[in-house]
């Protein structure tokens, strides 16, 4: 009796263990694909350029609606939004999304 319960547990263990090893090894060979209707995202890429180089009304609006807070960086991406870098005169600085027209888009 002994050895059929041996047996019976070795023959239990093996089958887990093999389908073990065929659910991990199914799951590391799929590969995500977008389907048709599916659109991949955009990402804004974001060049920074130089703080002298901003518009007049991305500038005008930093001092009316900023007062106190300077531009330390810039970045601009092809849509001719401008991520901002604002540091106040306490130090601590926020980034903020501009148009090139001086419409704020994102403050923070």
């Amino acid at each position: 009796m002994k050895k059929v319960m041996y047996v019976l547990a070795i023959a239990l263990g093996s089958v887990a263990t093999m389908n073990a090893q065929e659910v991990a090894s199914a799951k590391t060979t799929e590969t995500p694909t977008l389907e048709a209707t599916q659109v991949a995202p955009t990402q804004d890429k974001f060049v920074e350029v130089k703080v002298a180089d901003l518009p007049q009304a991305v500038t005008a609006a930093v001092a009316s609606d900023k007062k106190g807070a300077s531009v330390t960086q810039a970045f601009k991406n092809e849509d001719n939004v401008y991520r901002l870098v604002l540091t106040h005169e306490d130090g601590t600085s926020k980034k903020a999304m501009i148009s090139a027209d001086g419409k704020w888009i994102k403050k923070q």
